[in-house]
């Protein structure tokens, strides 16, 4: 049945209506084909009783499943029937034009058909059979997706399913690489499985985010695992398992912390709480790292070294390499906002070596991406460019949206710092979409500030500034002190070079005090440098003196000799004296 050209009706494509929500509605209708043109109705209803009482049947419950299309496998799970009697009854579909198979083994409805199938169903099946099939549906892809996640990331904490949720319908996987390849075929079905259990089956609600997360990230699908996780939570507290609790806790906290990091700071107190009461060394390492990565979210510096000082401590007190090698991640981090480089540096290379040493692939990816990084500060952008495209040739292979944005990020500034504007641009346009399309607000701000940057260096004052206060909002929207004081001094440094003195003040200071409430010390002496010169281009040499020398004596203890240097020639020229 070929319909293209006829209404959908008011079904399609409502993200926000759940499985059983839409069923609902459909039974309460006075009458549901009111929904279709009569003609459409006609056909369906012509083609429906055209079908064998088997074949009507696996119409009407393949509509339960809410995915885009269903394996065979899938189907088995779904409606409990034999293969041999299944295939028959797909045969049978396929040739009454009432299914597509675009793949093999992969079936799929026309949206038109998928709607007439909900309302047929919900008007010839009970509700129990109904949410029967969807929980055997459910059990199923949690199973089979607890099977892949095993062996696709062996080093996990995982928590068991227990008995009543685990399928015998779900497949074995005989390798990682068979696991990895299962996961990102069934991406969009697995999400649709989620999401039907967040809105109306708890028990696998509680356990579908624990057994999706490493596949979350992959997939940079943040908003739906922050929904998934506060579906999680309410299950788990209601089934009383502390060490589940707690282990979400920490998984949900990595969620939270660059977008709502006091959020994600509760998370893992109560997590510690919870794994010091149950003397579960590891897992408080786990709480102390999340702590450690939302306090740094946060600007809190100092609490986030202490809280990965503690954790590194107990990941080698346990033997957990891994571990150790993501604290080692964070601490690199934290010290390097803190503006201590040769600390960082120290960090990232003990953080390469144990994922080298452990031949892990993924670490790798970060690790050599902030190799990168602490190069391209330096001023060596031919290091930078290595490590950054060492880096990119293993997260093509095994890294995911988040990972393949940040380098273009990384490359798109290394082609501007080296005057590839045309070549910068295009990598940084492409991690911007990447960014919004996985709702990764950081990221986004981060490219931003990026994108403001190759605008100015370019003259194209104009955009520079769209760029810089959109990724100032962007930080602002997410609480990130780093990002927004790294806004601010684009929008500032703007301002001034197009003579607007007074804004520049302005907006310079305000980045100073962001920069100085949450300990970005290469943030404030930037700040105070952006001060020193807007005072000297407003001949205010007493003020660009003050600021001036403060800016030299920050630079000077982050052993940033040539931007010091730079403020102290600066002043000079103005028959100015730094100290």
């Amino acid at each position: 049945m070929n319909l293209p050209g006829q209404s959908t009706s008011r079904f399609r494509h409502r993200d926000s209506w759940d499985l059983y929500h839409l069923l609902d509605r459909l039974t309460q209708a006075a009458d549901p084909l009111d929904e279709f043109d009569d003609a459409v109705a006609s056909a369906f209803r012509f083609s429906y009783t055209e079908l064998s009482g088997p074949a009507q049947q696996l119409f009407r419950f393949l509509a339960l499943h809410s995915g885009p299309d269903i394996t065979l496998h899938a189907a088995i799970a779904l409606t409990g029937l034999k293969g041999v009697q299944l295939r028959k009854n797909l045969e049978e579909l396929l040739d009454s034009h009432m299914l597509d198979e675009p793949i093999r083994d992969r079936y799929r409805f026309h949206d038109l058909t998928r709607a007439f199938a909900f309302q047929i169903c919900s008007q010839t099946e009970p509700e129990s059979a109904r949410r029967q099939a969807v929980d055997r549906l459910l059990r199923y892809y949690l199973t089979a997706a607890h099977r892949a996640d095993q062996l696709a990331h062996p080093h996990r904490r995982t928590l068991p399913l227990g008995s009543e949720r685990e399928s015998s319908y779900a497949p074995q996987f005989g390798n990682a690489d068979e696991s990895t390849v299962w996961l990102a075929l069934e991406r969009a079905n697995l999400l649709a499985a989620a999401r039907t259990s967040a809105a109306e089956a708890p028990r696998f609600a509680a356990l579908f985010p624990h057994v999706l997360a490493m596949s979350l990230k992959l997939w940079g699908t943040w908003s739906i695992a922050a929904e998934l996780y506060d579906a999680a939570m309410p299950a788990l507290r209601i089934e009383g398992d502390k060490a589940a609790l707690a282990r979400t806790l920490v998984e949900r906290a990595e969620v939270l912390a660059q977008r709502k990091h006091q959020e994600a700071r509760s998370c893992t107190t109560e997590a510690l709480a919870l794994f010091q009461a149950l003397n579960d060394p590891s897992g408080c390492a786990d709480a102390l790292l999340q702590s450690g990565r939302a306090h740094l979210a946060g600007g809190y510096g100092d609490m986030a070294l202490s809280a990965l000082d503690q954790a590194l401590d107990l990941y080698q007190t346990v033997g957990d390499r891994l571990g150790e090698g993501e604290c080692l991640n964070v601490q690199g981090a934290a010290l390097h906002y803190a503006g201590r480089y040769k600390e960082a540096a120290h960090k990232v290379r003990a953080m390469l070596s144990i994922h080298e040493e452990l031949q892990d692939e993924s670490g790798q990816v970060r690790a050599l991406n902030n190799m990168g990084e602490l190069y391209y500060r330096q001023g060596r952008y031919e290091d930078a460019r290595g490590y950054y495209e060492r880096s990119l040739s293993l997260a093509q292979r095994c890294g995911g949206r988040q990972e393949l944005a940040i380098l273009d990020t990384n490359l798109g500034a290394v082609y501007q710092a080296t005057g590839q504007t045309v070549r910068a641009l295009a990598c940084l346009q492409r991690a911007l979409d990447s960014h919004r399309a996985g709702s990764d607000s950081l990221g986004e701000a981060n490219v931003l500030i990026s994108m403001g940057t190759a605008y100015a260096e370019t003259g194209r004052k104009r955009e520079a500034l769209l760029h810089f206060s959109m990724a100032e909002e962007v930080a602002r929207s997410i609480d990130n002190s780093y990002e927004r004081q790294r806004a601010l001094i684009g929008v500032a440094n703007i301002q001034r070079e197009s003579g607007q003195l007074g804004s520049a003040l302005t907006v310079f200071r305000q980045a100073l005090h962001v920069a100085q409430d949450a300990g970005f010390p290469l943030g404030s002496a930037q700040a105070l440098a952006g001060l020193a010169q807007t005072a000297l281009s407003s001949n205010n040499l007493e003020m660009a003196r003050h600021y001036g020398e403060q800016a030299i004596t920050v630079y000077r203890n982050l052993e940033a000799d040539a931007e010091a240097e730079g403020v102290q020639s600066l002043l000079a020229g103005q028959g100015l004296t730094g100290s």
